[in-house]
């Protein structure tokens, strides 16, 4: 008996050999695909749509135009166009789905977080020479709403939870790694002495991520520093010299 199967099979092997127009109409898949637990357990009778009958029949694997089945008599493909209706819809149904989850589980998964970069400096020469670079301060980022709140308010209330945090390196450089689609603002500060001032300018940043575009790069220098409304210092009065009011005779 298991060699009449096995004959069988080798037949119906040579067949599909030979081309099949109908099995080459079905859905693309992109690789074979595991059956999925629908088809775990033997099938205990099936019988082709060209009246051959397979007895414990069990699915292998699915690929594009034929299905892998592993019966009493051995292992071979079959197109679905040889497995019967309403069998064949299932098999076809089964087939796309656990292509669907092979396709999803080869993936690369999706990105959690953005990039964003900058440089923090005063003056906008073309070389890092002609720049002061405010290296080691602080640049964090809150989320949007929440810090806008906070500094806008009068007077001013604590931020909230930082989102990410970092310092700037050497040459004025950072990066910071945030939550994808968070709305953010970046917030810094920074100062620094002109020379022969005794004064001490002070620069601070809010940079929103509604102002940002996708990739760009943040500069922190003075054009993109909040204005400064702190008042200069009043500064002393000349001594005038002293005026002869007498009139000379």
């Amino acid at each position: 008996m298991r060699i009449v199967m096995l004959l069988l099979f080798s037949s119906l092997l040579a067949a599909t050999a030979g081309g099949w127009a109908g099995a080459a109409d079905e859905p693309a898949s992109p690789a074979p695909a595991p059956p999925p637990p629908a088809f775990a357990q033997p099938i205990p009778e099936l019988r082709l749509t060209n009246g051959t009958i397979f007895r414990r029949v069990t699915v292998v694997r699915y690929e594009r135009n034929t299905v892998l089945l592993q019966s009493a008599g051995g292992l071979g493909s079959l197109p679905y166009s040889y497995i019967p209706q309403p069998l064949r819809a299932q098999m076809l149904a089964e087939r796309d789905r656990a292509i669907a989850a092979l396709v999803a589980a080869s993936a690369p998964p999706a990105p959690t977080s953005r990039t964003v970069t900058g440089a923090a400096f005063l003056g906008v020469g073309s070389g890092l020479g002609l720049r002061l670079r405010f290296s080691g301060i602080a640049i964090t980022a809150y989320p949007l709403a929440e810090a806008e709140a906070a500094l806008n308010a009068k007077p001013p209330g604590p931020l909230p939870d930082p989102l990410a945090t970092t310092t700037a390196g050497d040459e004025g450089q950072w990066t910071l790694d945030l939550p994808l689609n968070t709305p953010f603002l970046i917030h810094a500060k920074a100062g620094y002495r002109p020379d022969k001032s005794p004064r001490m300018i002070d620069l601070e940043w809010r940079i929103k991520s509604t102002d940002l575009e996708e990739g760009e790069t943040v500069t922190l220098n003075e054009s993109t520093a909040v204005p400064d409304d702190t008042p200069p210092p009043p500064t002393r009065a000349q001594p005038q010299p002293p005026t002869d009011k007498k009139k000379r005779k």
